[in-house]
């Protein structure tokens, strides 16, 4: 079993070491360096698939019609490619709060997680950063708790957290009598767990609260005895952690009789405080970052090869590559003039450790290694579904971005629609929506790079990074939003290449610095060619992408419910995060439909209508999704809304309208 993603990632090494040009002193935006060389080239962009580059109100940017994409979009383009081609740096201008630490609670892993969780204790917090420790509590089913509180059913109480439970009886700890701790009667051999239950004639004793948890049906008891109680001191860094972490424990009632709010907490081997939290199983900062988890020879104290050519805030350095803006050749909306699509566009979090670390190492873990750069593969655009608004959706809609003049659309995947619902009332959430008007397939651009003082070396680079080393026919960039819906699959062609006064053989640059690169790698010990090596490989399978769209729904996020499931399965050794190339690789060829097994005519639904795109799905067979539907040149003889049933052909590139049912 696969983990599903939209992404993959260029692999990095425990011991991989980044390119730092020996020049780096030297260059310079003014005074003319010999054997550098200046000049300019043209270039035609032309997107595969739908391609969108927000400009104002969702719109592809655009000055009176005229549709542009600017220069610092094509810039950064071009210097993500620049950066692994080159074996850049991974310092924090390149990798996003890499220095953010992470909240860990994950109950799956048995050998971390639940390993620190196998002792938890409770106690009192007091004002001044001491507990007092009341030792392992013990456990008190709902039922039990609930016959004490009026009016509060079952559902309702496992709903709320801590401070809301304490809430239901006036912001004060449900106090009373005890029976002793024991094993309810049919536990399994493995759950330890000992319970109380309200008795006239047990002993005093205080319920604790915490939080809401799946499937979770009981809080906890601190009984009262004559023991001398252990004041435990908190260091400085677990408090802070813990009010981090939980800023609502103010809200926790303050127990006067006992000194404190009830906690939960851990001790270390040495009998000091490690974690503190309002829940059993709690969470608290894992020990490592991003930063951490970044091979120490990748970490960029020196400017790499595209800090070089490009410029760096951090290193004071000015670029000596200019990308103009990309003006249109020709260009065609994807849908009509007022329609849109609405989808969701979050970035990926990397506290999700599955995919992000290598080894099946989390953020708990020592010596952990970040899987590598992350980058979208180039893949088919996905279907288009038509997006109803009612009631408060179309209310929140309109207070976002306005009342919609066209229709609206939103991505689906075979049928699964990705914008994320609400579970209970079916709602969507419109603070993670974009609202885009993406241009069609076909789309052309043409544009202008100005180079100064570049060497050889650096020229070569620039121009293997446009053309992936000369294979710009098989290799795709990806530009603008949407990635992960298959948006932005461009290509990018070298039209002509000035240098002034030198040579315009664009192979010999990129023979120059791929033969720089084999130096760099020898120097560092490795003998593997640049051209053959494992980051080399996996760019340009990521750059060609797939086709087959068997393999799009493991190249789709997954929906919020997914990540837990595949993350347990992940651990457990039943999933893997497997190299772009890998899953290629292993892709299985359909086999061809025979001939005679495919009706010639056969009945469709139209699923999407609009402007120059068409789309239908057939109502019987074993390919259901939708197809491209092609018109037959009757289409002002059919005016469709998307849910209309027509007779069609099938071919090889779609469906074809026969006529309307």
């Amino acid at each position: 079993m696969e983990i599903k993603s939209s992404y993959r990632f260029i692999p990095v090494e425990k011991n991989q070491s980044y390119f730092s040009p020996a020049w780096k002193s030297v260059v310079s935006q003014d005074i003319p360096l010999k054997g550098f060389v200046s000049g300019e080239i043209v270039y035609t962009l032309r997107a595969n698939t739908a391609v969108f580059i927000k400009g104002e109100d969702g719109k592809f940017c655009n000055i009176h019609g005229e549709y542009f994409i600017p220069g610092t979009s094509i810039k950064g383009c071009i210097r993500s490619v620049l950066e692994i081609m080159s074996f850049g740096h991974l310092d924090e201008t390149r990798v996003k709060d890499n220095r953010e630490r992470f909240a860990f609670r994950d109950i799956q892993d048995q050998r971390g997680y639940m390993q620190k969780m196998s002792v938890v204790y409770c106690g009192w917090l007091n004002d001044n950063g001491e507990i007092t420790s009341w030792g392992i509590p013990a456990h008190i089913s709902y039922e039990s708790i609930i016959n004490q509180i009026p009016r509060c059913d079952f559902r309702r109480f496992r709903s709320l957290d801590a401070a809301q439970k304490y809430g239901l009886i006036g912001n004060r700890y449900l106090k009373g009598r005890f029976s002793d701790p024991k094993r309810p009667y049919g536990s399994k051999p493995f759950d330890k767990r000992l319970f109380c239950q309200f008795s006239e004639t047990g002993k005093a004793g205080t319920v604790v609260f915490s939080g809401a948890m799946q499937n979770k049906k009981s809080d906890f008891v601190l009984l009262d005895n004559d023991e001398r109680k252990e004041v435990l001191a908190v260091s400085q860094a677990v408090l802070k952690d813990f009010k981090v972490l939980y800023p609502n424990y103010i809200r926790i009632p303050y127990d006067v009789q006992k000194g404190g709010r009830a906690v939960f907490f851990t001790l270390d081997g040495k009998n000091n405080v490690a974690t503190i939290g309002l829940s059993y199983l709690h969470k608290y900062f894992a020990k490592n970052t991003v930063s951490n988890a970044i091979p120490s020879g990748m970490k960029g104290q020196e400017p790499d090869l595209a800090d070089v050519m490009f410029g760096s805030v951090k290193h004071n350095l000015k670029g000596r590559v200019q990308f103009g803006t990309a003006k249109q050749v020709s260009a065609e909306l994807l849908l009509s003039e007022n329609d849109s699509i609405l989808s969701v566009l979050g970035s990926p979090r990397a506290s999700y450790y599955p995919t992000y670390l290598q080894d099946k190492a989390t953020w708990d873990t020592s010596g952990g290694i970040i899987s590598g750069i992350k980058r979208y593969p180039v893949k088919p655009q996905y279907d288009l579904g038509v997006l109803e608004l009612h009631g408060s959706d179309r209310l929140h809609y309109n207070e976002k971005f306005g009342a919609p003049a066209g229709r609206l659309y939103e991505t689906e995947v075979e049928g699964r629609k990705l914008i994320p619902r609400d579970v209970e009332n079916n709602e969507i959430n419109f603070d993670t929506t974009t609202k885009m008007t993406p241009l069609k397939e076909g789309a052309t651009f043409k544009g202008h790079i100005r180079f100064h003082n570049l060497k050889p070396e650096e020229l070569g680079a620039l121009l293997s990074s446009l053309t992936f080393h000369g294979n710009e026919k098989m290799c795709k960039h990806s530009i603008g939003q949407a990635k992960s819906h298959g948006y932005g699959s461009v290509s990018v062609s070298v039209d002509e290449l000035r240098v002034f006064g030198k040579k315009e053989e664009m192979r010999e640059y990129m023979d120059s610095f791929e033969k720089m690169m084999n130096q760099f790698l020898q120097s560092s010990g490795n003998r593997t060619p640049w051209i053959n090596t494992i980051q080399i490989k996996e760019l340009f399978a990521l750059a060609k992408g797939f086709s087959d769209e068997s393999l799009i729904d493991v190249f789709t996020p997954m929906l919020l419910e997914e990540f837990g499931k595949a993350k347990g399965n992940y651990m457990r050794g039943k999933a893997d995060f497997s190299p772009f190339s890998s899953l290629i690789q292993d892709s299985p060829t359909k086999p061809a439909v025979p001939k005679q097994d495919v009706p010639k005519q056969v009945e469709a639904i139209v699923t999407f209508f609009s402007g120059q795109l068409k789309k239908a799905k057939l109502v019987e067979g074993k390919n259901t999704a939708s197809q491209i539907l092609d018109m037959n040149g009757k289409k002002d003889k059919f005016k469709g809304n998307g849910s209309e049933k027509i007779l069609v052909e099938i071919t090889k590139k779609g469906l074809k309208f026969i006529k309307a049912l």
